[in-house]
């Protein structure tokens, strides 16, 4: 059962980046078992309950759930070997990357938590501004009720905004990546379980949100129109 992330877990991955050495890892591996594989392997119990009740068909493993400490360096300018950060992924056990999902995250200075879509193309952007704009209110109340969970959207936006959005969901049309995501700074809360109904709330108030994303993922291009 989980208990709470220890103490020590931040800073052990802070000085795993820093030192960026396979010997030091692996020589450290009975540590990095206790501080994160342990906990947040129970963290996934605890969390994909949740996640389960808003999709059926996600996968909860902590296998396949939380991330390596070895990062995938071979698309990337950064060659750093080791991460900093911890992070726990829900999506469905489906054979493509174009899926939401959820996820929880422990930063060295902070953790955060959401809904989240990894492989956000123009061709789905597109799609999804069609479903916004042929259905307008079904969208005002997914984004009110993600807000109401404690979630807000951090993205990036076009220079010049697509044209068409509905009144009042302007903003919609200039993201060209997004997610949904509460920050917390009070780590300490993290030694505990006090956090753990905060996160399966934002999970559940997030469940339309992520239906929609899905049915927009699934859909054919032109299927909404306006």
């Amino acid at each position: 059962m989980f208990e709470g992330i220890p103490a020590g877990m931040q800073s052990f991955m802070v000085e795993l980046r820093e030192r960026d050495s396979k010997a030091w890892y692996d020589a450290h591996k009975p540590d990095y078992k206790r501080l994160v594989k342990d906990p947040f392997g129970e963290l996934v119990w605890e969390l994909g309950e949740t996640a389960r009740t808003i999709d059926d068909r996600i996968l909860v493993d902590p296998r396949r759930c939380v991330s390596r400490a070895r990062r995938d360096t071979r698309f990337t300018h950064d060659k750093m070997l080791y991460r900093n950060n911890v992070w726990i992924s829900f999506k469905p056990a489906l054979d493509r990357w174009d899926l939401p999902l959820l996820y929880f995250e422990v930063m060295p200075d902070h953790f955060r938590y959401g809904l989240a879509f990894m492989d956000m193309s123009p061709a789905y952007l597109r799609k999804l501004r069609d479903y916004i704009a042929d259905c307008p209110n079904d969208f005002r109340s997914a984004v009110r009720e993600a807000q109401a969970g404690g979630l807000e959207v951090s993205a990036s936006c076009y220079k010049k905004p697509k044209e068409g959005a509905p009144k009042g969901l302007e903003e919609w049309f200039t993201y060209k990546d997004f997610f949904w995501v509460a920050r917390r700074y009070d780590n300490e809360i993290l030694q505990t379980r006090e956090f753990i109904p905060d996160v399966k709330r934002a999970f559940e108030a997030s469940a339309h949100f992520y239906e929609i994303l899905m049915e927009v993922a699934d859909s054919k291009p032109g299927e909404f129109s306006y």
